[in-house]
């Protein structure tokens, strides 16, 4: 019985969705060889193929021909093309072989992956790499740890190989730059200035002023509410990046005590499953990517938008508070003077 696509594992097939992703930025290159990698089917025709080309296999043939050639046997070479054939055609049900080629095309698979891995850890962070080359270490030592203590004995649920949790920190670390590059083009107090200035002018201004004052603050608005959205957003991702290298480091001290009972792949599925669930990396990145411009101009220019309540209380709060605040600075420097005033006219009586 052959190999064929039966032969990837839970791990593989999680770690493969994530590298495959179209909205994770990869080299087309890279992602080609991946899909090749998945494509590639474990058949017969690929075990005798590859031993009809296998070096051993030439130096035979030749060996056949020589010999059928120098002594003119038609006979001889019959035999040898027959036995070259029933040894390509028991080839696929040929232990040795089969080990031998699985052995090298699971080295090519290992490959490819590891070079795409690598490549989208690049697009981390350099805290996030490092947190991630840390928490690999410590799923390993895991593995290591479960093997040891059953004997390897463990059965595929019982023995948790992370790779939920490195698919999910692949995505949630690349999401987390990409929100920290979108703050970075935005300055929050700036904004805020702009959107005062703005509010004064079109409260102070004619008709057509007005009006172009107003299509800038809906803009604005936009912008601050893209602003709040995305910090947020990476809030939220942080915390969910803790959590899982939290949850790493709970499997590799469980795996240490004796008493405890190791984490079951079934419920690592069932947490990172509620993870995805409440705001998961692909809507993260989806949302991160899309631009300010295009939303600008999906607004008609004579339909004038109204700002979010939200943000509008908030600025009209915030306008209040300073107001408040001038007047009683205003009346403590009143009361202040009247008593200064008071007392020069007490020391100048007699």
């Amino acid at each position: 019985m052959t190999r064929s696509d039966g032969r990837h594992s839970h791990a593989e097939d999680v770690m493969f969705a994530t590298l495959t992703d179209t909205r994770l930025a990869l080299d087309p290159d890279v992602r080609k060889a991946l899909l090749q990698m998945r494509s590639r089917r474990r058949t017969p025709l690929l075990y005798m193929r590859w031993a009809l080309t296998h070096p051993c296999n030439l130096l035979l043939l030749l060996g056949v021909l020589l010999v059928a050639f120098i002594g003119w046997s038609l006979p001889v070479l019959m035999v040898g093309l027959a036995l070259e054939g029933l040894l390509i055609g028991l080839a696929p049900w040929a232990k040795g072989i089969r080990s031998r080629l699985d052995g090298h095309l699971d080295l090519l698979d290992r490959a490819t992956t590891d070079q795409a891995r690598d490549a989208l850890v690049q697009q981390m962070e350099p805290r996030h790499q490092q947190e991630f080359c840390k928490m690999e270490r410590l799923l390993e030592r895991t593995r290591e740890n479960l093997s040891r203590r059953a004997g390897g004995a463990l059965g595929p649920g019982q023995m948790p190989d992370g790779s939920r949790l490195t698919a999910s920190y692949i995505r949630l670390a690349i999401a987390h730059r990409a929100g920290q590059e979108s703050l970075a083009l935005t300055s929050f107090h700036e904004l805020m200035e702009t959107i005062r200035s703005l509010e004064t002018v079109r409260m102070s201004s004619t008709d057509r002023m007005r009006e172009l004052s107003e299509r800038r603050l809906s803009v604005a608005y936009r912008r601050i509410a893209c602003w709040c959205s995305t910090r947020e957003g990476m809030d939220a991702i942080g915390q969910q990046l803790a959590t899982i290298v939290e949850l790493a480091q709970l499997m590799h001290e469980q795996s240490l005590a004796p008493d405890e009972t190791p984490i079951e792949g079934a419920e690592i599925d069932r947490f990172i499953r509620e993870l995805e669930e409440s705001e998961g990396a692909l809507r993260e990145l989806a949302s991160l990517s899309s631009e300010e411009v295009p939303q600008v101009r999906a607004c008609p220019p004579t339909v004038r938008v109204a700002a979010p309540a939200p943000l509008e209380a908030a600025l009209e709060e915030v306008m209040a508070l300073e107001e408040a605040c001038n007047d009683e600075r205003l009346k403590k420097e009143g009361s202040v003077g009247v008593f200064m005033r008071a007392r020069r006219q007490h020391v100048v009586q007699p």
